[in-house]
């Protein structure tokens, strides 16, 4: 089985990045998915903890507070994106070589929204600061 189609789902529901349903999945594939889904989920709970007590949103634990991404988005950057066709809020990781969203690596912004919405969209639109703020607002205006 291809990992990368076992962390979004198949078929129709290839965009689903976080809600997989693994009841369609053999036990090594349920548990890869699953493990997968808890790794992104911790980095998203560490991200958010350190955010609370006073760690800025630009620092990584392993990369100097400068550094930043090709569209330049500090690297570790937390943000969380909601489609009005479901009730779950997905949350994306900035990293060096794409935008982390559950277990799977987007190229852009758009291409993780697109996955997570079914709708094409501006991942810069979509895409919010813990803030509020659009990463439009925040890095473009």
């Amino acid at each position: 089985m291809d990992k990368s189609k076992a962390a979004l789902g198949s078929g129709t529901d290839a965009g689903i990045c976080i809600a997989v349903d693994t009841m369609d999945l053999d036990p090594n594939d349920r548990i890869f998915v699953l493990e997968e889904q808890m790794k992104h989920m911790l980095r998203v709970i560490t991200r958010l903890r350190k955010e609370q007590h006073g760690t800025p949103a630009s620092a990584h634990p392993t990369s100097p507070a400068s550094a930043t991404n090709k569209d330049g988005i500090p690297l570790g950057t937390v943000c969380y994106g909601v489609t009005e066709k479901s009730p779950l809020l997905y949350y994306l990781t900035v990293e060096a070589d794409g935008y982390v969203v559950g277990a799977h690596k987007f190229p852009s912004l758009s291409a993780a929204a697109e996955a997570v919405s079914l709708v094409r969209r501006s991942g810069w639109a979509f895409w919010h600061m813990l803030d509020g703020r659009t990463l439009k607002e925040v890095f473009k205006d």
